[in-house]
């Protein structure tokens, strides 16, 4: 069986600020957009996150950091990629729409 990937670009003008932003750098730290998979509507988070000492990267909101990292490495433990939104570094999460 052979895998097929499917690339997938969400342009910057799809992406709405959630409320959590940064006034000194002008960046929102919580993106989100819609997105359909398969005919299932789903949310797609993106969380601005930032470089540290330690070589991990980290939410760059330190609040949200404190709140919702911990759910989101119940999801997904290891290291993420990062992708570019609207130039500031982002890691994206998925979760279908609730019914």
């Amino acid at each position: 069986m052979t895998t097929t990937n499917i690339n997938l670009t969400i342009p910057d003008d799809a992406w709405e600020e959630t409320g959590w932003s940064d006034p000194a750098n002008d960046a929102a730290d919580r993106l989100l957009a819609q997105v359909c998979v398969c005919g299932t509507m789903h949310h797609l988070e993106a969380y601005r996150v930032e470089d540290r000492d330690d070589g991990m990267i980290y939410l760059a909101n330190p609040e949200m950091e404190r709140e919702r990292m911990p759910q989101l490495q119940e999801i997904y433990d290891g290291g993420y990629e990062t992708v570019t939104i609207r130039g500031q570094n982002y890691v994206l999460f998925m979760f279908p729409h609730a019914s």
